[in-house]
């Protein structure tokens, strides 16, 4: 998996409200001459017309007229359109952590996080005869969502996410399904703790705490903890603390300084220059862009 940073692509794909973005290249021109670059996000192209020649990594695929091509996180890739006037994809470029759910520490960690991590490459091509042609389906369901933004689309755009996730795993368990990443006793014990930090995240934890929940010593414990989390115990503790501010920054007329308190800051200021760090806004800000939406 080549990570040269010299490919990396800067660019923004959707928002913290919607880390997805869609490109017809039609109208984007994204897909007719695209030089080889990587990003963290997953990435899926259906070619809808014509044909479209796709390198990812070593590998080239020659993708016609209803084939599939799925893009795992870190693959340096390239496409290029043969025939641009007379064909046309569509891509989907999105944040596979967006599916994560603090609270469902089993299915990020057996299914999301390991791709996220480039532990495991979902790279593939599905041609149009597949019998599993369910994943153009997919796309061309996300594409209406995100075109119409019917109330709630963000919440069906993640479920069709989700089934195409679960039928990529269908489709190749015999791949993935032989995969052990740690001990299941081990992850139990993982889990337990994590759910712990999750109903106590504005309470005061320590590592003495959580460690005695999985009978680990303290050191061992916050060097697994950042071993299969990418964070220390302190970092997500403070990402838990950020995600629940954004509930109650929607779904609730408290102030600034009160969510602060309500989910375990003693300083606001110290809360506010944390959220802007994690979502490039102010809480303020963020209360804001959702009134205006909801209008």
């Amino acid at each position: 998996m080549d990570r040269d940073k010299r490919f990396l692509e800067n660019r923004e794909h959707g928002d913290i409200f919607l880390p997805l973005n869609i490109y017809d290249s039609r109208k984007e021109g994204y897909l007719s001459a695209i030089d080889q670059h990587w990003h963290k996000e997953t990435e899926i192209t259906l070619v809808v017309e014509g044909d479209v020649i796709f390198k990812v990594n070593k590998d080239t695929y020659h993708a016609s007229k209803g084939d599939v091509i799925i893009i795992s996180p870190y693959n340096t890739h390239s496409a290029q359109i043969i025939s641009p006037k007379e064909g046309f994809a569509l891509t989907i470029v999105f944040d596979l952590s967006m599916l994560k759910s603090s609270s469902q520490f089993g299915i990020s960690y057996k299914y999301i996080d390991p791709i996220l991590e480039g532990k495991r490459d979902i790279t593939a091509f599905i041609p149009s005869y597949d019998k599993n042609y369910i994943f153009a389906e997919i796309i061309k369901n996300i594409t209406d969502l995100f075109v119409n933004e019917k109330f709630g689309y963000e919440l069906e755009i993640n479920s069709e996410l989700l089934k195409f996730l679960y039928n990529m795993y269908k489709k190749y368990e015999e791949k993935y399904n032989g995969e052990r990443l740690i001990g299941d006793e081990s992850a139990r014990g993982m889990k337990k703790a994590i759910d712990y930090i999750n109903d106590h995240y504005n309470d005061k934890i320590t590592i003495k705490e959580l460690a005695s929940i999985t009978n680990y010593s303290e050191s061992y414990f916050m060097h697994y903890f950042k071993n299969i989390t990418n964070l220390s115990v302190i970092e997500y503790i403070i990402k838990i603390r950020l995600v629940k501010s954004l509930d109650l920054l929607a779904g609730t007329e408290l102030s600034i300084t009160d969510i602060s308190g309500e989910i375990g800051f003693n300083s606001v200021s110290y809360f506010t220059k944390l959220f802007k760090k994690q979502f490039k806004l102010t809480p303020i800000k963020y209360r804001k862009n959702i009134k205006i939406q909801s209008k």
